[in-house]
């Protein structure tokens, strides 16, 4: 639908309802494109469908005038670059560098934000998931060996863990020696277990609520946010649930009102936090990046397939606040959205 606003026209685009405005010029040639502008649904009134005459949308915030160009006013693109595969998995370990893993793959790649191959570990099983120690040592999970290995730099590795009955999956390692913890699929459901730094210790499992239900069903990913918080999203469940350091049950998102009301499908991948407690979740069958706070409240689409896309997978924040995208086509995109440097 196209709806003809003075020197704009509002262009209602597919079931999420992105608002695109043009800026059109008027002649007796007829009307003729100068800008487009991404507008979020948040800044237009719904237009009346009864009062067509009136033909007026009301911007709340000016922001049809004042936005940049381009297709998001959250975040700028600034590389993008093909890895070998679909990429599961995105790992930073300094401003310039992540860890990129493809899907059940058995090796981890080293990437500069410029989309420069850098090195390349490989190991003899598929890789499930992986977190970095130091940046340097890495953790490694092996979902059919029920195992987690431990990955010197050298290429020495160390099985750490033995987690049968239950399958490792996620895995997010907490920084100054703080210890890790992994997500562990079973028969009966899912929990999250806590280890200490050298993996030798348990000091936590989370696995139901205070009523004795589950917590989880089939955990993938997992991260932790300033306030303690652990952030999990589960794929059985179609939810990010998150529950705080004692185990508490605090919140769980199922995607956002909008979608929700539009019949769109909440498929989560992969999510991290940044600076702002912000938790940030890629949501692979719609083609978004969602926002929510550290309460669980939806507060944006950070980047959408209008900023070029395609099945989101594995992401990351790097301590720049450069968000890292990586997508099932194997395509790496970062976007600057965050200055924490």
């Amino acid at each position: 639908m196209v709806l003809c606003l003075n020197k704009y026209t509002l262009e209602v685009r597919g079931s999420l309802r992105e608002y695109v405005i043009r800026e059109v010029n008027s002649s007796s040639d007829g009307w003729s494109v100068l800008s487009t502008r991404s507008v979020p649904l948040k800044y237009c009134l719904y237009y009346n469908s009864a009062s067509r005459n009136s033909r007026q949308c009301i911007n709340r915030s000016k922001m049809a005038k004042n936005d940049e160009e381009g297709v998001s006013k959250h975040a700028k693109l600034l590389s993008e670059f093909k890895a070998e595969e679909s990429v599961s998995e995105i790992v930073p370990v300094n401003p310039f560098e992540s860890w990129v893993a493809p899907v059940a793959a058995q090796k981890v790649t080293l990437y500069n934000d410029s989309g420069e191959w850098v090195r390349e570990i490989t190991v003899g099983f598929k890789i499930q998931c992986f977190g970095v120690f130091d940046r340097k040592n890495f953790i490694l999970s092996d979902y059919s060996a029920k195992c987690i290995y431990k990955l010197s730099c050298e290429g020495e590795l160390t099985k750490l863990i033995s987690t049968s009955p239950f399958s490792p999956n996620g895995i997010r390692v907490f920084p100054n020696d703080l210890g890790f913890v992994v997500c562990m699929v079973g028969t009966s459901g899912g929990k999250i277990v806590r280890y200490t730094h050298d993996g030798k210790s348990r000091t936590k499992t989370y696995q139901k609520d205070e009523r004795g239900h589950p917590l989880f069903k089939f955990p993938r990913r997992v991260v932790n946010n300033m306030n303690e918080d652990l952030i999990v999203v589960d794929i059985m469940f179609k939810s990010v649930i998150c529950v705080d350091k004692d185990g508490n049950l605090r919140w769980v998102y199922k995607g956002s009102l909008e979608s929700r009301k539009n019949g769109i499908e909440f498929d989560p991948w992969d999510l991290d936090t940044n600076s702002k407690e912000e938790i940030i979740i890629s949501n692979t069958k719609p083609n978004t990046v969602d926002v929510l706070s550290k309460d669980g409240s939806f507060l944006m689409y950070l980047v959408t397939k209008l900023d070029g896309i395609s099945r989101p997978l594995g992401i990351c924040v790097d301590s720049e606040g450069k968000l890292w995208v990586g997508q099932a086509s194997g395509k790496v995109c970062i976007f600057n959205y965050l200055n924490e440097g």
